[in-house]
């Protein structure tokens, strides 16, 4: 492969004239050199640069031995982030090896509870309903004589519905569906699932994971694959699988190449689950984010939020038991009701402290989708902060939700498409300095808390939700920004280091965005 990358130099032949100029060349030579060939990848820079730094700062943050971030087009299967901490520079020849490798691909961990949606996704194929229920044994019970209990002591549940034990990632619920439904049907769904083989990615040193083999599942193996200790999976393979639930059923094939070198096709997407099964899914997840639920800090402010918490026990090398302190805190889900429809996995190895999903990697999560949001210009569906809903405040109001506002996207670009073409001509040269005012002086300061608290618009003025544009070049800034009447205002040269409003502010049509470069 890489062969065809460099392509073929060959030597010719040539006469130089008295100044040492070429003055006849062997062009029959000259025809066997040949271009090499190109390679696209599915990464986006900017979204790959905003889950490096939110995964750096999770670690940081909880303490985490090590973590891995997953961005990926759910129907495509394009990855369009993939980041792993700790990391290192490729120029840097003396970085360990524990640091080179792709742990997304090369690292297998038993997923625990994010586990719990393939089983409800297999209960549903068999027949049964989300408001079908099981009984919770308050608490805990009995399988081949090993007890089976709650994450948490005072979680007490009678009677529970596949939904609520979805909701509050039930431990005995799990394992009373998994005992339901049977090994048959459940070990056929994680082979349907692909589970237990690489995924196709052609990544060296990706690992297959592993499903114990039909004739070891007892009672109680089974009972705990249901709520996901006891098998082995890899990040790309748990976020394929998500996948299916977020684009209607369909398994699809992860990809970091746009295309391949050998011209193969890539695997066509087999449909696993039925459409209705996909979707009683995703209303499944969507409860773990709302009240009552285990994932409440995933919600992304102004857009829907489904996805599944985990907390898994790591196996202690030195006993062969579970251990009581190291364990896998992952969350994996999706924003709604938009396009393109993203899978996002985010996973913290070992954290210290506080290491339950709910308060680690499903934080990280929200901070990774935000991102995504809006790199991607994902329009919002619900209001946001500073901004009445529609029909709830006063005449001239108008909501951050349905067609009367949403997210800054790329609607209207002929509006700015002269000044877009001027943008990028100079940046181009390096050369794009416009003479402004310095970011943070006092007169931005007040600029900023003006847009963000923007009262009653006169003659009902849109408001928007600004994006995050630090790290952006300044022609992906201004496509962010392109169609609405906003006043641009750049300094510097480089990458967006600073931006006035913020991330998140509310702004007005017609107000100043201004946006200090740096190299």
């Amino acid at each position: 492969a890489n062969e065809r990358l460099q392509g073929k130099v060959v030597s010719v032949s040539a006469i130089r004239d008295a100044l040492g100029r070429p003055a006849f060349l062997d062009t029959a030579a000259a025809k066997g050199s040949k271009d090499g060939e190109n390679l696209q990848l599915t990464l986006d820079a900017s979204l790959q640069y905003s889950a490096e730094q939110e995964l750096r700062n999770a670690v940081a943050r909880t303490g985490s031995r090590s973590g891995t971030v997953i961005v990926m087009n759910a129907v495509t299967g394009e990855i369009l982030a993939m980041a792993n901490e700790p990391s290192f520079n490729p120029n840097d020849k003396s970085a360990p090896a524990s640091r080179r490798r792709n742990r997304a691909l090369t690292d297998g961990y038993e997923p625990g509870s994010t586990l719990k949606a393939v089983l409800l996704a297999t209960a549903l194929t068999k027949g049964m309903k989300l408001t079908d229920t099981v009984y919770g044994e308050k608490g805990s019970f009995l399988v081949q004589g090993k007890r089976i209990s709650e994450a948490e002591a005072h979680e007490r549940f009678d009677w529970i519905s596949l939904k609520k034990m979805i909701q509050v990632s039930s431990n005995v619920g799990a394992a009373k569906v998994a005992l339901k439904v049977g090994s048959d049907a459940y070990y056929a769904a994680l082979k349907a699932f692909e589970f237990g083989q690489k995924t196709g990615t052609d990544f060296p040193g990706e690992i297959s994971g592993k499903v114990p083999a039909r004739k070891q599942w007892q009672p109680l193996a089974l009972a705990n694959i249901g709520f996901g200790q006891g098998v082995l999976v890899t990040p790309v393979q748990m976020l394929r699988a998500y996948s299916a639930f977020f684009n209607g059923g369909w398994l699809v094939q992860p990809s970091l190449l746009k295309s391949t070198l050998d011209g193969k096709a890539a695997q066509a997407p087999k449909r696993i689950l039925s459409d209705k099964v996909a979707h009683d899914v995703v209303e499944a997840l969507k409860s773990v984010t709302e009240e009552g639920g285990t994932g409440p800090k995933a919600r992304v402010e102004g857009y829907a939020v489904a996805g599944k918490t985990g907390t898994a026990q790591v196996v202690d090398p030195a006993s062969g038991r579970y251990s009581r302190n190291r364990y896998v805190a992952s969350f994996i889900g999706s924003i709604l009701n938009v396009e393109p429809r993203l899978a996002i996995f985010t996973a913290l190895d070992e954290p210290r402290g506080v290491y339950y999903a709910s308060e680690t990697a499903a934080p990280l999560f929200r901070a990774v989708a935000q991102a995504a949001a809006n790199r991607l210009s994902l329009p919002a569906a619900a209001p946001s902060q500073g901004v009445l809903a529609q029909g709830g405040g006063p005449k001239g109001h108008r909501a951050l939700s349905g067609e009367t506002t949403r997210t800054l996207s790329a609607q209207g670009a002929e509006a700015r498409s002269r000044e877009l073409r001027e943008l990028e001509a100079r940046e181009m040269k390096d050369e794009l300095r416009w003479s402004l005012a310095k970011v943070q002086t006092p007169e931005m300061e007040s600029a900023a808390v003006s847009a963000a608290n923007p009262g009653t618009p006169d003659g009902g003025t849109p408001a928007w939700k600004m994006p995050g544009l630090i790290g952006l070049t300044s022609r992906e800034a201004v496509r962010a920004l392109q169609g609405h009447r906003f006043q641009l205002e750049i300094s510097g040269s480089g990458l967006v280091r600073g931006q006035i409003p913020e991330d998140g502010r509310i702004i007005q049509e017609g107000s100043t965005v201004r946006l200090q470069l740096g190299e």
